[in-house]
Formats: structure tokens, sequence, C-alpha cells
């Protein structure tokens, strides 16, 4: 019938405008009169990447981005992406109007616009993951303007978020990922204050060298790492070993990406810890570790990650015999290894 040729048209529109990037949508628009016609349905343009417009159009590309996004077509983007685009606050003030529908916004590096309109975007809306890397003015009123809908969070080098905004974002957020680098101005307190509520599978807290124990303890106690796939704390320079040791027994099942790069009071029993708890190991660095040596490369070796690691990186670690792979051994311990530098 012409009802069920029409579904299935529709169903198989959906499926390619979903999956196709802006080019290969305006390629889809000239296949017939019909496509054309359904295309201008807002259902068929729910995510844009700004940046393949700017691509595209070069100079021009504002332009073409500001007529875009004031379209009836774009009038239910769930999913906008604007990395270090050259936008300002007017163009973050046409999204106002998708607030409702709005689920995934990147916003790295948009040195043009102002805190007050960024927060203006994510106030009172329903986005679900949220970058804002980069943001030297960013502070706790953008925290405390999150809503609850919030599970992923990037807050990379906004250094001047603080515990008090972090506190806003416990109360009312539960999160699944969370990327502080380079946040000086938060501490233990605010992996405590996040605890209760998240259950994290992403935490990276790179050259935070603030955290101590008692954030990382706090995590462990509520049962926040559960699910942990990535933990990424180079720089940690206050994490000792019994920390460590807490956090791979809850989520080594799960971890499969383990940065402690330049944790330098770790020894060889964070090292044992790793080979005892962790299962899927697909990346590990010791990088710039002294205290580690042979009984952490040897657990390794006798452990379920020999044969699942394909980076390992312990340049620096000085005490590990061969460390810089002079001769077959760590080759033939770590059959499965490609990459053996991580950090640079």
């Amino acid at each position: 019938s012409s009802s069920s040729s029409s579904s299935r048209r529709m169903a198989l529109m959906e499926g390619l405008f979903r999956f196709a990037t802006l080019e290969e949508r305006g390629r889809l628009l000239s296949v017939c009169r019909s496509w054309r016609s359904e295309s201008e349905r807002p259902c068929f343009w729910l995510s844009l990447d700004a940046r393949r417009v700017f691509a595209a159009y070069g100079a021009e590309g504002l332009g073409h981005l500001r007529s875009l996004l004031a379209s009836r077509r774009f009038s239910l983007l769930e999913e906008v992406n604007l990395e270090c685009c050259p936008v300002g606050d007017a163009e973050l003030a046409l999204l106002l109007k998708v607030k409702g529908t709005l689920k995934r916004l990147n916003l790295n590096a948009l040195h043009g616009t102002s805190p007050a309109a960024i927060e203006g975007v994510v106030a009172d809306s329903a986005i679900e993951s949220l970058d804002v890397y980069w943001h030297p003015d960013v502070g706790d009123a953008f925290l405390r303007a999150l809503p609850s809908t919030v599970t992923d969070l990037n807050v990379s080098g906004c250094q001047r978020v603080t515990d008090a905004g972090f506190l806003s974002v416990a109360k009312k957020c539960r999160l699944r990922t969370l990327d502080v680098t380079r946040c000086p101005k938060l501490s233990d307190s605010s992996l405590k204050a996040l605890a209760p509520r998240s259950k994290l599978e992403e935490l990276v807290a790179y050259a935070d060298s603030q955290f101590t124990d008692f954030g990382f303890a706090a995590l462990t106690n509520y049962g926040a790492l559960e699910r942990l796939r990535k933990l990424d704390t180079c720089g940690a320079r206050q994490l000792t070993a019994p920390a460590l040791a807490g956090v791979v027994k809850q989520c080594g099942k799960t971890l499969t990406y383990l940065n402690l790069s330049w944790c330098v009071a770790l020894d060889d029993r964070a090292g044992e810890a790793v080979a005892r708890n962790c299962t899927r190991l697909d990346l590990l660095s010791f990088h710039g570790i002294v205290n580690i040596t042979d009984r952490s490369i040897d657990a390794l070796a006798r452990s379920k990650v020999k044969d699942t690691l394909t980076t390992l990186d312990i340049q620096g670690c000085k005490h590990v015999t061969d460390y810089r792979r002079q001769t077959d051994r760590l080759f033939t311990l770590f059959p499965n290894v490609s990459c053996w530098t991580h950090h640079r």
C-alpha cells in the first residue's frame, strides 16, 4: 500500500540522514522531489557540526551557520558541535530555541563567547553531555547553571571553577564521565561531594596535583568507581599505593585505561595491586615513576593483563630491567604491546 511504502521511505531517509554528514545530507536532497520535500522535516536534522560548515565555506562560514541555526530544519537539534569555531554570543543565542531538545553540546575553546552567554544556553535545558574545554573565564556561575540532566561534563582548563561550584553540581547531577584537567582550584572536597550520587565510567584529573588519597578514598567508599573504564591521574603527586589499590580493587574488572604518569609517590605495591585486580587493561602508564621496579613488571607479566595490554609506558622507570627495550625481554613478557610511549 502507499501508506506502507511511505513509511518505509521515511524510515530509510531517517536512517540515512542520522548518519550522514552535512555535505552528504545536501546530496541526499537531490535524489528526487519527494525526498527534497520530505527532508524539510526537522526530525532529519538533529545534529549539526559547525566545523564542517567553516571547512566548506571558510570566511563565509559564519553567515551560513547563522542561517542554518535560524532555519526550521534545525529547530529540533539534539547535538551541536562548535568546537574551536569563530563564533560569538550572537550564535549561541540562536541555540536558545532548541534548549528543550538539545542533549549534546560541544563548546570547546570558544574564546569569542562570554560566560554569561554559555550559562544562558545551558540553564534550564535538557543537556546530557557538555564540553567546555579551555574557557579561562568560565567559573562557578556556569556550574550552578547546569541542569540536573547533565551526565557527561568536561571542564578541562576552566581554571576558575572551585569546590563551591562543584558542590552545586553534586547536589543535582549524577555524573557518568568527568574531565577536570588543569583545574587548580578544585580539591578533594569536590571528589567527596560528587561521590554519593555519581557512578563514574571515566575520570580524567590530568595535571591536578592537588588531589590526594582522601579524595580517591571518598570515591571508593561510596562505590562511585564501580563502573570505571578510564582513569587518568597523570601528575597526582600525592596519590599513594594504598589509595590506588582501593581504586583498582573496586574497578579492576571494568578498567581498560589507566594513566599514572608522574604519580611519583607510587611504588611496587601499586604495580602489584594493578596486576592483582585488573583484568581488561588496554593502556597502562607508569611513566616517570622511579619506584616502579621489576617487581611490578613481573607481577603484570603473570597477570591477565599480560595478554590485554597494547600500550605500556615505563619510560623513566630506571629500576626496571631494560626499560629502554634494548633487548627482547619486555617484548616477550608483553607480546601484544605495540606502543611503548604514551606520555610525551
